[in-house]
């Protein structure tokens, strides 16, 4: 199947019939032409630099211009001049062929021409013609503006055809709201304006209303004392009392022309592509002017309110926002909105895609959310068709937009986007198609995507309490020093599995290791040291258990692990065997004046009737207890232990001393060969190397942690030649002392 041209279409709020007039126009030519259609909007339309409308500006940073055609920019109808910049920026920087509804000869983006002086003559005609007026007034909106100018111009030509000079006196620049209007009904009432005129032809129907409903304050009676007409053809200009007289112009058509125009510049085509047939422009009487209201717009008007009613009433009796909110999960969230498409009024097509950060949190900062642009994979949480939900999740990158406009399908498609978001806090974008094709965007549209996302924040905010609970659990769980279980997390996970090992008859695994002197080594090196140990002893027993055993420190010195396997004898003793190994590698390359001796005990057995887990817990330690027995003996058959470990400290201590088996002896009468065997018996390595080992440990602390030359270095740690120790040093560590100290290690 032929892939079909695809046409963007970039605007402002497409909730109100006058937009929405256009958009139709646009849409129905592009089905004409066959080509898909994907229409960029918001709901918010504000000049504001704050984050709610930064986040509804967010759609437009989802356009991918090299998918497209071409692309149409409605510029007037976005009120952000920065957000209209960028996005102008960015059409011309892409080189793919453009138009613009409204323009001026000084705008870069060319456009249809609109011909609002026509229009504007034709009101003043009326006046003039039907009412009798000569004294006309003219608020016109923005000087210089292209459209104000042009209404402006046909307000003076009416005049010029009818003999009337004009006069500057005779209008007023203002804007397309309402304080102008209203200053001019004080001017008015005051005399400021004078002669009084018999009519005043505003800008568009918002200055109407406003103009009106100043003079009505001032008791100047509309239309008895002065006419009031605007321009737009608005609802609220219908409803107004008096209904206004005003210009419905031919924005279908207007559409229409303008995908013509960019038709002809994406095929180079000379040949006069003809548009889909609307009404022509053409004046809209009402009570305002002195006339019968347009009998036919009025029951359109009132046919679109009753409906609008209906669907108003659906939704706040819906309790849809309420049932939303009470959603747990995501995909919760989106099975009760599924039950809420039926508001959708006219649906053909929806789709639901969010962000795969929407629910970002950052344990540093939650203020690090995504405020721009959209992730480069998106998936789709809902869609749903008029008459079925379609399978869900599907991720897709979001240079493609949407799947279903890609890919290919059997009839032209339009779909509208939107931002979801919550505040400034990005959550995807929806797109929704109608039948035919039409623009059937509302209020309640906007309602209810409004609704989805305070639910979608719902659920964020769900996910983040449940977030920062569960890392509280786990951090009283958890040892802060050594980053295993606590004594909390072993006594819950110990029980738990003591339970299923006896319901499950499994055997249950428990070591116990006890860091067996530590408060001795605290008072002697210091707590730092104290600190060091343990750390050592956890990263030996999660380097030796690696099953299903769980890790923990238990107490100050401490530790165990627990496991629940079909254990055999082979496996848990080499585990145990890792862990002896372990530390005694770590006493034989430490340097550390101190050996870490850590007593052992386990137990791996089934579950009797009678055995808790405290009685289970209390054999283990006694296995501890035997453990320690049995290795204590063997350090008092070394003889002289106690003095050989002041020994040691000694050495440690005072690195930079020159020491000798006669100096360091004294005291011990025994012969210098005979200390020197129980030395390595009891420390695993020679007297001499001990007393290298403990310079150069004290060589690299003054490498890394001072300034001093290398020379006093090596004076300090006791070498009378400079050259010997940087020999030494090079020999024990395999780099220069330099080196060493350049590499920060």
């Amino acid at each position: 199947m032929k892939k079909r041209r695809l046409i963007a279409v970039i605007t402002g709020v497409c909730c109100n019939d006058y937009q929405q007039s256009i958009i139709n126009g646009i849409t129905q030519q592009c089905r004409n032409l066959n080509c898909d259609t994907a229409v960029f909007n918001f709901f918010s339309n504000f000049d504001e630099d704050n984050p709610h409308q930064n986040a509804e500006n967010n759609i437009f940073k989802l356009i991918n211009y090299r998918l497209f055609d071409g692309v149409i920019f409605d510029s007037q109808l976005i009120l952000k001049s920065s957000t209209r910049r960028s996005i102008e920026n960015d059409i011309i920087a892409s080189g793919i062929p453009a138009m613009q509804i409204y323009f001026s000869e000084n705008d870069r983006l060319q456009g249809v021409p609109v011909n609002d002086a026509a229009a504007f003559e034709q009101i003043t005609d009326h006046i003039i013609d039907v009412h009798g007026c000569s004294r006309l007034f003219c608020l016109t909106a923005y000087q210089n503006e292209y459209c104000s100018e042009q209404r402006l111009q046909g307000f003076i030509n009416s005049l010029k055809k009818h003999g009337i000079t004009p006069d500057p006196s005779m209008w007023r620049y203002g804007d397309y709201w309402k304080i102008p209007a209203t200053k001019l009904g004080a001017d008015i009432a005051g005399g400021t304006v004078f002669p009084r005129p018999q009519a005043v032809v505003c800008a568009n129907d918002v200055s109407a209303e406003s103009l009106i409903s100043s003079l009505l304050e001032h008791g100047i009676r509309v239309p008895e004392d002065i006419i009031v007409t605007g321009h737009d053809d608005s609802a609220d200009a219908k409803l107004n009392v008096p209904s206004i007289t005003s210009y419905r112009r031919a924005n279908e058509k207007l559409g229409a022309q303008t995908v013509c125009r960019l038709f002809q510049k994406i095929t180079g085509s000379e040949t006069i592509i003809q548009p889909v047939l609307f009404d022509n422009g053409h004046i809209v009487t009402g009570r305002s002017c002195g006339c019968n209201e347009a009998a036919e717009s009025v029951v359109t008007l009132h046919k679109q309110i009753s409906s609008q009613k209906m669907y108003d009433s659906l939704i706040r009796s819906s309790n849809m926002l309420a049932n939303l909110t009470l959603s747990s999960t995501v995909d919760k969230l989106m099975d009760c909105a599924d039950r809420y498409t039926y508001l959708l009024g006219g649906m053909e097509e929806l789709f639901i895609c969010l962000c795969d950060d929407w629910d970002y949190c950052s344990d540093v900062d939650d203020d690090q959310y995504r405020t721009s642009g959209f992730s480069d994979n998106m998936q789709i949480k809902l869609h749903k068709t008029t008459y079925e939900r379609k399978p869900s999740g599907k991720i897709f990158k979001s240079s493609e937009l949407l799947p279903a406009l890609t890919q290919p399908h059997d009839s032209p498609k339009t779909f509208f986007f939107n931002s979801l978001h919550h505040n400034g806090r990005i959550f995807g974008y929806s797109a929704i198609s109608y039948c035919d094709g039409k623009c059937l965007l509302s209020d309640l549209y906007a309602e209810w995507i409004s609704y989805l996302e305070t639910g979608i924040e719902y659920v964020r905010i769900q996910n983040y309490l449940k977030s920062t609970a569960n890392k509280a659990f786990l951090a009283q769980m958890r040892d802060a020093l050594t980053g295993i279980y606590n004594a909390n997390g072993f006594d819950a996970l110990f029980h738990k599995k003591f339970d299923t090992a006896s319901a499950e008859n499994r055997k249950l695994f428990l070591f116990i290791a006890q860091v067996d002197g530590i408060r001795r080594i605290n008072d002697t090196f210091g707590h730092l040291e104290g600190d060091s140990i343990r750390s050592v002893v956890a990263s030996a027993l999660q380097g030796s258990f690696y099953g299903d055993e769980i890790c923990a420190r238990i107490s100050d010195a401490t530790f165990a692990a627990v496991g629940m396997c079909d254990y055999d004898d082979g496996h848990l003793s080499e585990s145990v065997g890792r862990f002896e190994k372990y530390i005694n590698q770590y006493n034989c390359t430490s340097f550390k004046p101190y050996k870490i001796q850590v007593s052992i005990g386990s137990i791996c057995s089934y579950i009797s009737h009678d055995m808790t887990p405290d009685i289970f817990f209390a054999m283990t330690e006694n296995e501890v207890e035997n453990y320690r027995n049995k290795t204590s003996g063997n350090s008092n058959d070394i003889p002289h232990y106690d003095k050989l470990i002041a020994i040691r400290e000694k050495i440690y201590h005072q690195p930079g001393e020159k020491w000798t088996v006669d100096n360091l002896t004294g005291g011990i009468y025994i012969s210098k060969g005979y200390f020197q065997r129980i030395y390595c018996k009891c420390f695993g390595v020679s007297l001499t190397n001990d007393i290298i080992n403990s310079k150069i440990s004290f060589a690299k602390r003054l490498l890394s942690g001072t300034d001093e030359r290398i020379n006093e270095i090596a004076e300090k740690c006791g070498y009378e030649s400079y050259e010997y120790f940087l020999h030494q040093f090079k020999h024990e560590t395999g780099i220069t002392p330099s080196k060493y100290r350049k590499n920060g290690l």
